[in-house]
């Protein structure tokens, strides 16, 4: 029997996805054969459009795989997702269904399918999203054993040290999508060890949304990611480690306590002293939209510790606050996420140097494309997805002009969603729904509203 054929439409940053990475090995493991940039749609049998955030490019690619299996005379299917993919609806006007959660068991079974009529079948399986579903359980089954060791560069590898994350961040999907687990220690030394006897001067960065466990020290690690609880408690365990990414969130104790993230000021003056005694370089990882951002922003400037010397280097990277599924924060009115000029981050930059020299701030992602992507996640309808194919914003629009001519052209519930009314996303069940509501009650938000418990409006 000849193996199915898998196009796999992915987005123009796939030569550095770590996503695209374990797609490609899980088509190739499981005796599928990989098409590249198929222009005979019959010389394919399933198109695979890989699941990141929205973006336009992404919502192309899934509808150009669509105009192709439409033009094929084998019954071609079109399917989103196999990796970390906990929403998408919008996906669904072009894909025949979406797979929800991990791909590695879905994967499995394509490998076993001789037809697409059987890989249509797979449909029936409980993570895979279909428009007439009620009820979504996403696939939470990690083969750690499947995952690659990906070259990222010369001398660069990334490899996935766990997926979810034990705690329970307000504004997070991934800790409230599912389970936390991590790579088994066997896993984490075999891809070490590789990297230290390849590859002379590799550097291994360990990928993951919770700290990354290591059971033994080497200098080729590159980079971690850790909480700043973990690191001040644990560091010493850690000091190899050239560059390490902690998630701050919020700008302010208080802030920080909204995102369900009680990190207090004075952590954040122990673990930044700690990586200056120990030479270590950092990414910091910021949210704005939140309430009173620009003053959060001037606060943590003025604790930070002082420092006149610019190395070690910390760099500040900040997003933009977006709703998403399965979060409190999923009803959340878009209108009201408050936005931070170019302007405003500049002078910001110049007051934080005053105080400590070892910042740099990355630019801030612009205020429009963020508002349009938090727009996307609640989109169902076709003509809501078609609608934001063509008013993709330029990057220098304001959100507020971007969700006013939402508003005009019909789609101002995007932007408030009506009470009582289900989200898009709420077929999929997760395991922390009732946490997650009542997170959203402390913060005056509206609980979810289940699709699969009601009359869809």
């Amino acid at each position: 029997m000849s193996p199915l054929k898998v196009a796999l439409f992915t987005s123009s940053k796939a030569e550095t996805s770590y996503s695209t990475r374990v797609l490609e090995q899980l088509i190739k493991i499981n005796g599928l054969e990989l098409v590249p940039d198929p222009k005979d749609p019959d010389s394919v049998d399933v198109f695979l459009c890989s699941n990141h955030d929205p973006s336009a490019e992404q919502i192309a690619y899934v509808r150009k795989a669509r105009k192709l299996a439409n033009k094929g005379t084998k019954g071609q299917v079109v399917i989103a997702g196999g990796f970390e993919a906990f929403g998408g609806e919008y996906l669904l006007n072009y894909a025949d269904y979406l797979v929800v959660g991990e791909g590695f068991n879905f994967f499995e079974r394509l490998g076993k399918c001789r037809n697409t009529d059987e890989v249509r079948e797979l449909a029936d399986l409980p993570y895979c999203w279909t428009k007439d579903k009620k009820r979504v359980e996403p696939s939470t089954d990690v083969y750690y054993d499947q995952l690659p060791l990906a070259k990222t560069g010369e001398k660069t590898y990334y490899y996935l040290a766990g997926r979810g994350c034990t705690y329970k961040c307000a504004f997070c999907e991934t800790g409230f999508a599912y389970p936390a687990s991590h790579t088994p220690e066997n896993m984490i030394e075999k891809a070490l060890t590789y990297v230290e006897t390849h590859t002379k001067g590799g550097r291994i960065t360990f990928v993951t949304n919770d700290s990354v466990e290591l059971h033994r020290q080497s200098p080729n690690t590159n980079a971690l990611s850790m909480r700043v609880m973990d690191y001040v408690r644990q560091g010493e365990n850690y000091h190899q480690a050239s560059f390490i990414h902690f998630g701050i969130e919020g700008w302010t104790e208080e802030q920080r306590k909204w995102f369900a993230k009680p990190i207090p000021d004075e952590m954040i003056k122990e673990f930044i002293l700690r990586l200056i005694e120990r030479k270590q370089q950092a990414e910091l990882f910021f949210i704005t939209g939140q309430p009173n951002t620009l003053a959060g922003m001037n606060q943590f400037a003025e604790t930070v510790p002082g420092y006149a010397k610019p190395y070690p280097r910390f760099f500040i990277k900040t997003t933009r606050l977006e709703p998403s599924a399965h979060t409190p924060f999923w009803s959340y009115h878009l209108d009201e996420i408050e936005s931070v000029t170019e302007k405003e981050r500049k002078d910001w930059y110049n007051y934080l140097q005053g105080f400590n020299k070892a910042f740099r701030v990355f630019a801030m992602l612009a205020n429009a494309r963020s508002a349009w992507r938090c727009a996307v996640r609640r989109t169902s309808t076709l003509e809501e997805t078609e609608w934001f194919m063509a008013n993709f914003p330029p990057a220098r629009t304001s959100s507020e002009s971007f969700l006013e001519r939402l508003t005009e052209a019909g789609f101002g519930h995007l932007i408030r969603w009506p009470e009582g009314r289900p989200l898009p996303g709420t077929q999929v069940v997760t395991p922390y729904r009732s946490l997650r509501d009542k997170l959203a009650e402390r913060r005056g938000m509206p609980p979810v509203t289940y699709w699969h418990d009601t009359v869809q409006v």
